[in-house]
């Protein structure tokens, strides 16, 4: 008996071992997928958040006169915020200086994620000219 082996087949452990390569491949892509759209989600959440915090600073800009202060509340998307408002500089400078200023310091915050944003503002002269 004379056991001829057919060269036009795949054998079991070929197989298997194909399938154990394209099993780890295919793992490999949907990590990349999943880590891709966290990032998509997250790089929308901090736009988000900045896009609150320019609106609060607009807000800021647009008062006639800026008072030293905390304000603070929530946005209807869950967005927490804080704007701090102080005078620029110090009492020393504010003596020789001829114009004034405030620093705003805006904080947004959602989901354990936080956005800073800083500015000066212009105010009037610290020393009354």
């Amino acid at each position: 008996m004379n056991k001829e082996r057919s060269a036009a087949g795949f054998t079991l452990i070929e197989v298997l071992v194909a399938l154990a390569i394209l099993g780890l491949a295919l793992g490999v892509i949907m990590t990349s997928f999943a880590n891709g759209t966290r990032g998509i989600a997250s790089a929308a959440a901090a736009s988000e958040a900045l896009a609150v915090a320019r609106s609060l600073l607009s807000v800021q800009e647009a008062k006639p006169a800026l008072v030293d202060g905390d304000e603070t509340g929530t946005t209807a998307d869950g967005f927490a915020w804080r704007v701090r408002t102080s005078p620029w500089g110090t009492p020393d400078d504010a003596r020789m200086r001829l114009v004034g200023g405030y620093r705003i310091d805006i904080l947004v915050a959602k989901d354990g994620r936080n956005t800073a944003l800083a500015t000066l503002l212009p105010g009037p002269a610290p020393n009354g000219n």
